[in-house]
């Protein structure tokens, strides 16, 4: 007979954890608000919500466009006066179409100091989610612990912190995205269909990890997503239509007055490109279609595919979609994540202790180098150097291929004794 060994402080926290659990956690948000009431008031940076939060608030309030001038004009008297500047990218313009205003709705009614705090410890509970999903996606077995580690760690990233110090939604619609890939693989069509749609046009890169959920569902029969993420689409255009009339056209004349061109496209591939001394277009647009025929090549025979590869080659897909970062925002690392823990999952597995440990190191070596990159050459802009940008999804594609036979052949790693 198994004697339960548990103390009773452990049975009653298990048995009471549905009351203690929110109250802590709750306790936790209020506090973090606190702290980034105080830390945004403490650093000048440029500032991602403030068009986001006017729209809202001046729609709701005047029935003013997200796109007028009225609009911007409030999002810059808001920003010069709590010391902010406006993103290189938007201007201070809402650039998203309309159907986002919808996520700044319940913070548009509070003063924007306050709100932006609270959209900040949103954003810091999406960053922590999103790592500890990951880990969850390609079957990193390490303890309970150590993934809280892992995901809070993740906070201190320079280009995580960054952004949540900006208040950049995309840190939330990252979330999103690998919330959907894991949802995708455990073949619960819907739900990741419904969040790669909200992906889709403020993380337009994510179309590419849709496509490849879209088949690898339906090769497996199961098409709620293709049906959901269409519908879906449907349903919010025709839903905004009618909240915000004629939004269609004025989203693509803000757009097209901010940027009659494409010049304004610069992936993690045209600041590779750049690296060489001539000819850096031309590069650029044969990189570009030699990663797309690379995707394309890993997804031949996706129907066939076992659970073991299946993940390697989402991983894969991540990693090369990161290439495709318009604007090579640091947020986008998150999509290196899984293949780095592939490559972790990998060790371990191998190496049992040892692996672990040279996992640690790993995962604490990038963190370092990343940081005193930060701390010799601050830069609060979003716009990542070529060095940051390029460094972790370059190793992680390097480790992805070497342990390629493992991942998509071998049922497990060999070890020393197999």
């Amino acid at each position: 007979m198994v004697k339960n060994h548990r103390s009773p402080s452990m049975i009653l926290l298990r048995r009471y954890a549905n009351i203690w659990l929110p109250l802590l956690m709750l306790g936790l948000a209020v506090g973090m608000t606190m702290l980034n009431f105080r830390i945004q008031a403490q650093f000048s940076t440029y500032d991602d919500f403030a068009p986001r939060w006017s729209a809202a608030r001046w729609w709701l309030k005047t029935g003013a466009s997200p796109y007028s001038q009225e609009t911007l004009d409030q999002t810059k008297l808001i920003q010069q006066e709590y010391g902010l500047s406006p993103a290189e990218f938007d201007q201070g313009h809402f650039l998203e179409p309309a159907y986002y205003v919808y996520f700044f709705l319940p913070v548009s009614f509070l003063d924007f100091p306050i709100a932006r705090a609270i959209w900040m410890t949103l954003l810091e509970f999406a960053a922590v989610i999103s790592i500890w999903l990951a880990i969850d996606l390609v079957g990193l077995k390490i303890s309970m612990l150590e993934k809280l580690v892992f995901s809070l760690l993740f906070l201190i990233f320079p280009p995580v912190a960054k952004s949540i110090l900006s208040a950049s939604p995309l840190v939330l619609f990252m979330l999103f995205l690998v919330w959907g890939c894991q949802m995708g693989v455990r073949k619960k069509g819907t739900g990741a269909g419904i969040l790669l749609l909200l992906c889709l046009a403020i993380l337009p890169e994510s179309l590419l990890v849709a496509i490849f959920l879209m088949a690898l569902l339906s090769s497996k029969r199961d098409d709620r997503f293709a049906q959901i993420y269409f519908l879906g689409l449907l349903f919010l255009l025709i839903s905004t239509w009618i909240l915000f009339p004629g939004w269609i056209g004025e989203w693509f004349a803000n757009l097209i007055r901010l940027y009659p061109s494409v010049n304004w496209v610069n992936t993690p591939l045209n600041r590779l490109a750049q690296l060489l001394p001539a000819g850096s277009k031309v590069v650029s647009i044969i990189l570009h279609v030699l990663v797309a025929i690379w995707l394309l090549v890993e997804w031949f025979g996706l129907a066939g595919f076992s659970d073991r590869k299946m993940i390697w080659k989402l991983a894969l897909t991540l990693n090369l979609v990161y290439l495709f970062n318009l604007l090579t925002t640091g947020i986008y690392l998150i999509l290196v994540f899984p293949a780095l823990f592939i490559g972790f999952k990998f060790l371990i597995e191998k190496w049992g202790i040892v692996g672990k440990i040279i996992t640690w190191i790993g995962y604490l070596g990038i963190f370092s180098i990343y940081i005193n990159r930060f701390i010799n050459e601050p830069d609060l802009s979003f716009r990542e150097p070529a060095l940051i940008a390029l460094l972790l999804p370059v190793v992680t594609l390097l480790g992805l291929q070497w342990f390629r036979w493992w991942a998509t052949e071998s049922p497990r790693a060999l070890t020393e004794r197999t």
